[in-house]
């Protein structure tokens, strides 16, 4: 089924930003996009990706798709280790296909802008092509943000299908976002500022020019689990082409060809994405 994009775009600078929100049924959610905001910074309360030091600034996606998870977890192969994952850690049940505990569930497709790159602030290294996974936005987006308010949760998270990123700091405890697995990571808000730098990857560009990942965290304490796939160019030119191919689409049938031209990874992974929906009973 072909979806047309909403009228306006919200949580963005980019009035020609790609954003859709599809219910359990198959239909589009009323827009603009029914996606709360983290208060005072005017971005989404959803999983972002951003360069940790003094702008932690997340890389606000031009393309924002929020679908349900449910049809996805059930019927993808996508997710078949996610779904392990899930199970070990007695969150899902795999003979229901069906969240346990009472676990709220959300996805969203985020296709980024580049990263604006910086030295790495672990002691001793240098390196410049370091990337977090922002998940404060969607832990603690609903708070009302005050200058004393301090805050730490433990949150279960991990990378899965990556794509020209790699791990780093894994020798390190509490840092690095784990690959194939989820490990637990602390998240902290203090200040009005994001830390630790402890969530990172590190971007390899020796095989493409875009990364692609699907991401998960899990906040036990809340019952609440977020999934998304993420596609992160790594070049001003890949940049440009992702943006443009954003840019140039008003219905997901033309969003999944346009970036298919740039990326068949990117593509054919969220035409199989909407693939998995219901469809919408016709009124």
């Amino acid at each position: 089924m072909d979806y047309a994009k909403n009228g306006v775009a919200v949580g963005t600078w980019d009035d020609l930003a790609f954003q859709l929100a599809i219910d359990e049924s198959g239909r589009i959610k009323p827009e603009p996009i029914p996606i709360e905001m983290v208060d005072m910074y005017g971005f989404h309360c959803i999983p972002h990706v951003g360069v940790y030091g003094d702008d932690y600034t997340p890389c606000i996606p031009v393309a924002l798709l929020q679908l349900p998870p449910l049809p996805l977890l059930s019927s993808n192969t996508l997710f078949k280790d996610i779904s392990t994952q899930l199970t070990t850690l007695d969150i899902w049940d795999a003979a229901s296909s069906s969240f346990k505990n009472g676990y709220k569930a959300e996805f969203y497709v985020l296709v980024h802008p580049k990263p604006i790159l910086s030295p790495c602030q672990k002691f001793l290294c240098e390196n410049m092509d370091e990337v977090n996974m922002m998940y404060h936005p969607w832990l603690f987006g609903s708070m009302p943000l005050t200058e004393d308010l301090s805050v730490t949760k433990q949150l279960y998270m991990g990378l899965f299908d990556t794509k020209n990123i790699k791990p780093v700091h894994q020798n390190l405890k509490d840092a690095g976002i784990s690959f194939g697995s989820i490990e637990n990571r602390s998240v902290a808000l203090h200040g009005l500022r994001f830390s630790p730098e402890n969530a990172q990857f590190q971007l390899d560009p020796s095989q493409g020019e875009i990364a692609t990942f699907f991401a998960i965290a899990i906040d036990k304490e809340t019952c609440r689990c977020v999934l998304s796939y993420h596609a992160l160019p790594m070049t001003d030119a890949a940049e440009v082409k992702l943006i443009n191919a954003v840019h140039a689409s008003t219905t997901t049938f033309q969003l999944v060809f346009n970036l298919s031209q740039v990326s068949d990874t990117i593509g054919s992974t969220i035409q199989t994405l909407l693939g998995a929906l219901p469809t919408a009973p016709q009124n």
